[in-house]
């Protein structure tokens, strides 16, 4: 049913080349950490942390990786996996798609608010951060699981109004500046020549380079492991 398997079909342009608005959350393994651990009996320990990474990346690549995250880096073994994990499922395959996708018209972004609502209310034993799905309560300002108003901070809000602008305008024209006449700054398009990636922060919110990015989240090992 497909002519061309996905990521060579991106690779080679002959795709729909329709606007894509692509992102990731800063801290997305948090939420994985938490209930793969925490919520099974107790958070990783030190001593586990070898094993489970180990089994996560395979025996050749787990020295490199142990490496890459020591949990001399981490306030606890729990953020130390959690870090691992939304760079290796999260931000390098995303970062990796706006490459791909680049002929079409990308704009890519990465949810940075450090202390996002807790919309998920587990009793995990380190904070969420930016983890998988907190940036559904700034577009839509409810909580999801509870639908109530987010306990959002003056800061927060406007960063949810933000977003909202954002995706209403990528939703009416294939751009999320749309428009808007400097209602919120500007997000530039990411190109070949102009590799950015919007970085929504509550009262920051700006450009970094995919360098940056990439650097922060380890992509160029996670590209020699993933192939």
């Amino acid at each position: 049913m497909l002519p061309l398997p996905p990521a060579d079909a991106l690779a080679s342009g002959q795709y729909n080349h329709v606007p894509l608005l692509n992102g990731t959350n800063h801290d997305e393994g948090r939420l994985f950490a938490g209930l793969r651990f925490d919520l099974r009996g107790a958070p990783l320990t030190a001593a586990q942390y070898p094993g489970v990474i180990q089994a996560q990346v395979g025996a050749a690549n787990a020295q490199t990786v142990l490496d890459a995250y020591p949990l001399s880096a981490y306030p606890s073994p729990d953020l130390a996996y959690a870090a691992m994990f939304t760079d290796s499922a999260f931000s390098c395959p995303a970062l990796a798609a706006d490459d791909l996708a680049i002929q079409g018209g990308v704009y890519a972004y990465e949810f940075s608010d450090p202390n996002a609502v807790d919309d998920i209310g587990l009793p995990f034993s380190f904070p969420l951060g930016a983890a998988h799905s907190t940036e559904i309560a700034y577009v839509f300002q409810r909580m999801v699981f509870f639908d109530t108003l987010p306990p959002f901070t003056p800061a927060q809000l406007d960063l949810s109004y933000q977003m909202i602008q954002y995706w209403t305008n990528f939703a009416a024209t294939g751009n999320p500046n749309g428009g808007s006449g400097g209602a919120v700054p500007q997000w530039p398009r990411y190109t070949e020549g102009n590799r950015q990636i919007q970085e929504l922060v509550p009262e920051n919110t700006a450009p970094e380079s995919d360098a940056t990015f990439a650097a922060f989240h380890h992509c160029a090992l996670w590209a020699s492991i993933n192939g």
